[in-house]
Parts: C-alpha cells; structure tokens; sequence
C-alpha cells in the first residue's frame, strides 16, 4: 500500500509517497530524495541513485505522478518546473569543512566574482559543489523532469530553456555550457 503526502497549499514545497519503510519526496527547491527508514530513520541520505533501489524508486514514482493528479496535490498545481529525477550536474547537500573550522553549503558560492573564488585551488568545493562552481560537463540529464503537468525528456524541452531547473537539467539541450 502507497500512502500520500504533502505540505500544505500555501507554501506548496513538497510532496512524497511512502510505502513499508521507504519515502519518496520530490520538491520545488530540491532533487528527489528516497529515505530508507529502516537505514536510516533521521532521513539524512538519500538512497535515490543507488541502483539497489531502482525498482522502488520507479514503483513511488508512478504513483506518485498519478496521484498529483488525482488529488490536485499543491507542489504539482502551484510549481510549473521541479527535478522528478536526478540532474546529472548538482551540489552536494553535505556541508564543507576547512581546516579552520569554517564551514560552507554549496547554496554560499553565489555567482559573483567572489563566490567562484572559492571555488579556485579547492578541490573539495569544487567535488562537492560541481554545479556552483560551474565544473559540470555538458551532459543532458537522462531522466526527466516536471514541467506544466508533464514528465519530460531534454530533447522535448528546448523552448523551455529560459527555466534555471530546465538549464540546469538539460544543460546541451539549452547551449548553457
């Protein structure tokens, strides 16, 4: 049995599938995320890209994408554009550490000449935070993504390259790299 939930119309942030012991979310700000609670029941890794998982993954996503219509759910009627799978370029969720204690999120860098300064000489930043430091190679994503009540593939969304999700997802298709 698959179960639905989702925040509120409002805000209209997320929406997730759940099912004996795993959780599916996908969101306006965010890539998907499968929670295993069995693993871990903090929901702190996301165990969406581990091929283990696939058939799960697939099994949620189904459901979840004829629920959003069935139920009107808020993310799908409110939010034109969001990652329903994995973009091949993004940043990592994790905190970076230096030897001096400080810390940054990925989300820091910015865009200005300054924010990609520090992603100069850092190999670690750079890793982490391959879509901010702009270090990606120019590779369509190879699943989909949801745009205006539809999962869609890069090459059916070269009109919608004026979207940063769409640049970010199909980064050849829109000529962003």
């Amino acid at each position: 049995r698959i179960t639905f939930t989702y925040d509120n119309e409002k805000t209209a942030q997320w929406a997730a599938a759940v099912m004996s012991g795993y959780k599916l979310v996908v969101s306006r700000p965010d890539a998907p995320w499968l929670f295993h609670y069995t693993k871990d029941p903090d929901e702190l890794i996301n165990y969406f890209e581990d091929p283990q998982y696939a058939n799960i993954v697939q099994k949620l996503q189904a459901a979840l994408f004829d629920a959003m219509k069935d139920f009107d759910i808020p993310l799908a009627q409110k939010t034109d554009i969001f990652f329903w799978d994995m973009p091949t370029c993004k940043d990592s969720g994790d905190a970076i550490s230096f030897e001096n204690g400080y810390k940054i999120m990925c989300n820091d860098i910015g865009d200005d000449e300054i924010s990609t300064i520090r992603c100069l000489n850092r190999e670690q930043v750079i890793t982490k935070c391959r879509f901010s430091c702009k270090s990606c190679t120019c590779e369509d994503s190879p699943g989909r993504i949801f745009v205006s009540g539809n999962l869609s593939i890069c090459s059916e969304l070269s009109s919608q390259c004026g979207n940063d999700k769409v640049r970010q997802f199909c980064p050849s298709t829109c000529n962003a790299c």
